[in-house]
């Protein structure tokens, strides 16, 4: 959550949107604090950078239970990386 609310502003600053999907239930899981918050700032990070040409800008970040994983997934609506870039 705590990382979610960082996020969002600078969600703001780029002019996007920033959602979160989850249940309505806690999903704990076995994973340092600070690691979970600088690997979900990146992911979530490098979506804005990728909607700065959408017309609806937005990030969505999802978590859900899968059995007893949980997922965490961060999607954004912007162009995609070139297919020449792909490789690297």
């Amino acid at each position: 959550t705590d990382t979610m609310v960082l996020m969002e502003l600078r969600a703001r600053r780029f002019g996007a949107t920033l959602k979160l999907e989850s249940e309505d239930q806690p999903c704990p899981v076995r994973i340092d604090r600070n690691d979970l918050h600088q690997v979900l700032s990146n992911l979530v990070v490098n979506a804005l950078h990728a909607v700065h040409r959408a017309v609806d800008p937005t990030v969505v970040v999802r978590i859900e239970r899968r059995g007893n994983q949980v997922v965490l997934t961060v999607r954004d609506n912007g162009v995609g990386i070139d297919p020449e870039d792909m490789p690297r």
